[in-house]
């Protein structure tokens, strides 16, 4: 099993951010050290790499907030969420 978790260094030891209930007791794992500084480089250059490529697109904000009557439309049925749920199953 495989699991990213958050922990904190101190005194020598690794505290773990949250329980791992499936861990036993004296256990051996392994562990990767990743820098929380690294982790957000690297995810910058990756949303600008798709940016870059066309695979990731920001849309303008509007020049003007919506008037003070807009109500969005209604749709009959139920809400495209739960088709898409009951599609997948």
């Amino acid at each position: 099993m495989s699991l990213m978790i958050e922990a904190t260094y101190e005194n020598g030891v690794l505290r773990p951010a949250a329980q791992i209930p499936w861990l036993a007791e004296g256990q051996r794992v392994t562990i990767t050290i990743e820098d929380d500084a690294e982790i957000q480089k690297r995810e910058t250059e990756f949303r600008r790499k798709m940016q870059e490529d066309g695979l990731l697109v920001r849309f303008p904000k509007p020049d003007e907030p919506p008037p003070a009557n807009f109500k969005p439309i209604e749709n009959a049925g139920k809400p495209l969420s739960e088709t898409i749920i009951e599609e997948r199953r």
